[in-house]
């Protein structure tokens, strides 16, 4: 409760070991995630964009009623997506307006290697975990300053 009624829930995950075709080169673990065949219809979605959105749900708490994804590949040539955004729209609690929500995932977002981040923002504060920095959470009561929750 001490966020009080959530209002906004962001999810992002981006990576840059597929900013460019290492299928190509016959890296083994790039041929198999991005080859339909092998990896299933999802790629950026399915192999990062999971991790985002189950840590959006269990954190949260909430349930999704609705969304929709735009799915992309930069990569020329490549047959499933390397970033996708993601709009969501979760069930109400209550009587309360629905809580909406963002997921970013991206495996061609140079400068990132597994940036894992959550932020949830509520009628009363918000919160913000970064997976890089995973025993720090912080905290921020509306009107007062940001806090650091630790161990």
């Amino acid at each position: 409760g001490m966020l009080g009624d959530i209002r906004i829930v962001q999810s992002e995950y981006p990576q840059d070991w597929l900013t460019e075709d290492l299928a190509a080169t016959g890296q083994k673990q790039a041929s198999w995630r991005s080859d339909p065949k092998q990896a299933g219809a999802g790629g950026a979605l399915g192999d990062i964009g999971t991790h985002a959105y189950n840590l959006a749900r269990f954190v949260s708490g909430l349930e999704l009623d609705s969304l929709s994804a735009d799915l992309d590949a930069f990569v020329p040539g490549r047959q499933l997506d390397d970033n996708v955004n993601v709009l969501l729209r979760f069930k109400p609690v209550g009587n309360e307006h629905p809580a909406k929500g963002m997921i970013w995932a991206s495996q061609v977002a140079p400068g990132h290697e597994n940036g894992l981040k959550l932020r949830i923002y509520g009628s009363k504060g918000g919160l913000e975990w970064v997976q890089a920095d995973p025993n720090y959470l912080w905290y921020t009561p509306f009107g007062q300053p940001k806090q650091l929750l630790t161990r």
